[in-house]
């Protein structure tokens, strides 16, 4: 039956809506990632443009877009655009990739949040310079992903044998051809995940799960027995990480 494995949600499906709001819930990543962010907005020496590669529905993306005189907001569903229009309405939509993407303006800021784990790593270095040539003289790129060491990233490990490193691309571009016309840096910021019970700990962990490729498919006890193992407490309680990184590049 279905119901043995951990099923895919479709993006564009209330499941997957239902799942991300209970993750939203129950985590201060967002407001972690906000609060970070705002910090390194403040210190860019001016407030042009800002761009959003991959926005999704623009949840993050419409908590900046005042700082800025003009939004880009770079996004291929079709469904999540429909969100991002309501959630932005100010913005100007790309329906597009980001190797697809051809902005006319250069930015203050370009923010990648969260995007990369649907691209595969060999092509990420295609993706960091993209964005890269998109930025104006002082901007800078923030490029968000969770933390490999994050209970998050383990259990994704465990189950699919899948790593996502950030740490990658700031050796790639470091050592690379290009590394001495950019500062680069890495900075780690602690978040958590904290559940009443183990039912909406799983939620989130199907979540977590979801959009990586995995065969075979994940039986639903499994992973509740590694959520109660690892995340579980004597009352019931579930509490786990899901620290980010955050790559932050600017020509020098």
């Amino acid at each position: 039956m279905d119901s043995d494995f951990i099923t895919a949600l479709a993006p564009d499906g209330k499941a997957y809506a239902r799942a991300f709001s209970v993750f939203l819930a129950h985590t201060d990543q967002k407001d972690q990632a906000c609060s970070f962010l705002w910090e390194v907005i403040e210190q860019l020496s001016d407030h042009r443009v800002f761009l959003d590669a991959g926005a999704g529905n623009g949840r993050v993306t419409q908590g900046f877009t005042d700082a800025f005189e003009h939004t880009i907001a770079i996004e291929p569903s079709a469904h999540l655009r429909d969100e991002l229009a309501r959630a932005c309405p100010s913005a100007t939509i790309m329906p597009s990739t980001i190797l697809g993407a051809s902005p006319d303006l250069r930015a203050s800021f370009v923010l990648c949040s969260h995007v990369l784990y649907h691209v595969p790593t060999d092509r990420w270095p295609a993706h960091l310079h993209r964005m890269l040539g998109w930025l104006d003289h002082e901007g800078e790129l923030a490029i968000i992903l969770q933390n490999p060491e994050s209970d998050c990233m383990q259990m994704v490990h465990h189950f699919t044998g899948s790593q996502f490193d950030i740490a990658e691309l700031l050796r790639g571009l470091r050592d690379g051809p290009d590394g001495e016309r950019y500062t680069v840096a890495v900075e780690t910021v602690p978040s958590t995940i904290q559940t009443p019970d183990v039912d909406t700990a799983m939620i989130i962990a199907g979540f977590m799960l979801n959009h990586l490729s995995r065969r075979p498919p994940l039986r639903r006890d499994d992973v509740r027995a590694y959520v109660q193992r690892v995340f579980g407490d004597a009352a019931g309680r579930c509490s786990f990480t899901c620290t980010q990184d955050f790559l932050r590049v600017r020509r020098k």
